[in-house]
């Protein structure tokens, strides 16, 4: 009886994990609170059922739709307007669908590189950033948002990174990039509009790699 109770879990389990594969899920880049460049088409993907219909909508008024291939792969543009929101983002196919909230329009950015991009607000072991306390303290600010890519080694190209955008506030920004958050903050105070970064630094990287 034992032996049968297992083989019927073992078999749920197989059941359950390749009917994930059907599931439609984007990667962890588009998220609530991301920022998506202004007047441009933005690039989504992600994967679903085989052939399945693909349809994004921007609550700004923009719709965009694509079949997923015999893999379930898809990738579509989606146009979008002038810097502002907050905006809602609605991805659908035939099953399900996922809502991005709280999404800005402005200007996204990768910042990338080695040692000085990595170093953070807060500084490293005996190596304090000058300013770093006052500007922590004052960079409460929702429309700085940044996204931390984790740190991957592959030899092939990817489609997926790990990491969330976050806003500025005294919480998060200890963690940022101290260079690549002085220049979003600048600009922001420059062109008062959203500004985003993706935030990719390597420590001891190679410098060809950029």
């Amino acid at each position: 009886m034992k032996s049968l109770i297992t083989i019927l879990l073992s078999s749920l389990f197989i059941i359950s994990c390749d009917s994930n594969k059907d599931f439609l899920v984007l990667p962890p880049l588009f998220s609530d609170h991301m920022v998506l460049q202004q007047k441009t088409l933005v690039s989504f993907w992600g994967k679903s059922a085989p052939n399945d219909n693909i349809q994004i909508i921007g609550s700004w008024g923009e719709t965009s739709n694509v079949k997923s291939d015999e893999q379930g792969n898809w990738e579509l543009k989606l146009s979008t307007p002038k810097a502002g929101g907050p905006y809602k983002v609605r991805i659908n196919d035939s099953k399900t669908s996922i809502i991005y909230k709280d999404v800005l329009i402005g200007e996204v950015w990768l910042s990338s590189g080695q040692s000085n991009m990595e170093m953070t607000l807060s500084g490293n072991n005996r190596e304090p950033v000058i300013g770093s306390l006052d500007a922590i303290a004052n960079s409460n600010n929702s429309k700085i948002r940044f996204f931390n890519v984790k740190e991957k080694v592959s030899k092939e190209r990817i489609s997926n990174v790990e990491g969330e955008w976050l806003q500025a506030n005294f919480k998060n920004t200890p963690n940022f990039s101290a260079v690549a958050y002085s220049f979003a903050k600048y600009l922001n105070q420059v062109l008062d509009i959203p500004f985003g970064i993706i935030n990719s630094p390597n420590d001891g990287s190679v410098a060809e790699a950029w």
